[in-house]
């Protein structure tokens, strides 16, 4: 069951922006001649993956675009104005938006509503089916901020594809405040 303050939001409960550093810290990119797109599912207002580009892509030689789904009103309005105009940014349904990996996500950064699914058992495992295949196969991060208890619900996905699966918990206080796991650097298996 949701928190009833995420269900009021809408599912919303966005990654506590005092742990984003240490987050960005996990993960590394190399040069390339092509940006790297960075994929936000569950964007809300663009402040945790505009920050963890920032943190990311300081470096001139690097570079990365964003494409962000937010299905709120509010929070998309926010997100448009966050962002810059070569990142993409879509109001809608992220269930609904055309994805594939011939585009290739370098990273995924997948902070689900936590809620039941009647399918999938978690909804976070929904948003984590549907969204994988926007990852390059073989090369593309997963960073997956799930409650510690939803995670049995994707332990058999993960498994069968991602290799490198690493699991931290957030320090205190913010897994009492907000209990989620996250899943640095995974690399997503080819098949």
């Amino acid at each position: 069951m949701a928190r009833p303050s995420s269900i009021a939001l809408g599912g919303y409960f966005p990654a506590p922006f005092t742990l984003l550093p240490s987050l960005a810290s996990l993960v590394s990119f190399a040069r390339q001649d092509d940006a790297h797109i960075l994929v936000d599912p569950c964007a809300g207002d663009g402040f945790a993956i505009d920050e963890l580009r920032k943190h990311w892509f300081e470096r001139a030689d690097l570079d990365a675009r964003i494409y962000a789904v937010e299905l709120e009103k509010e929070r998309a309005k926010g997100l448009r104005v966050r962002l810059s105009q070569a990142d993409r940014t879509f109001h809608c349904d992220a269930f609904q938006v055309e994805i594939s990996g011939q585009d290739g996500a370098s990273l995924l950064f997948l902070n689900p509503p936590y809620d039941s699914d009647k399918v999938h058992g978690r909804l976070e495992q929904r948003f984590l089916e549907r969204w994988s295949a926007s990852l390059i196969p073989g090369e593309g991060v997963l960073l997956f901020l799930v409650p510690f208890y939803a995670l049995r619900a994707s332990a058999e996905f993960l498994a069968q594809h991602y290799q490198d699966i690493r699991a931290w918990r957030f320090p205190q206080p913010s897994f009492t405040a907000s209990p989620p796991l996250q899943f640095p650097p995974s690399r997503r298996s080819h098949g």
